[in-house]
């Protein structure tokens, strides 16, 4: 329990903080994705680290309960298959992230789910 409540505080507050970035419209995430696109290296990278990251949470925290902490879970997992995608198809994962882009709402819909995920994560560490 103790681990879910520290990663809860860790990855709360990230969350929360993303959330808030794209409905602000201060994330310029078409700007990322063009630079991921330039630097095949910057791409390897990113994709190594949501790989480690994700295998640490799941090796520390694989737990399935009805709890808010099952969140942290499946962002173990998430950041797992991200850095997988991301190592073995890198152009197709930058096609399809340039192809979600194109969606005017996905700043409204990724932020409102990272703000949602972000105050649970914060209600679960910090109050629960």
């Amino acid at each position: 329990m103790e681990n879910s409540v520290l990663l809860a505080q860790i990855i709360g507050p990230i969350a929360l903080v993303i959330g808030i970035s794209l409905l602000s419209g201060q994330m310029k995430y078409k700007e990322l994705v063009k630079d991921l696109e330039k630097s095949p290296l910057s791409t390897y990278i990113g994709a190594l680290f949501a790989y480690v990251v994700g295998a640490l949470i799941v090796a520390n925290h694989n737990l399935w309960e009805m709890s808010v902490y099952v969140l942290i879970t499946i962002f173990g997992y998430i950041g797992i298959a991200k850095g997988v995608a991301l190592v073995l198809f890198p152009k197709t994962m930058i096609k399809f992230t340039n192809y979600l882009l194109k969606c005017n709402y996905l700043g409204i819909i990724g932020g409102s789910f990272y703000l949602i995920i972000g105050v649970a994560l914060i209600y679960g560490g910090f109050f629960a």
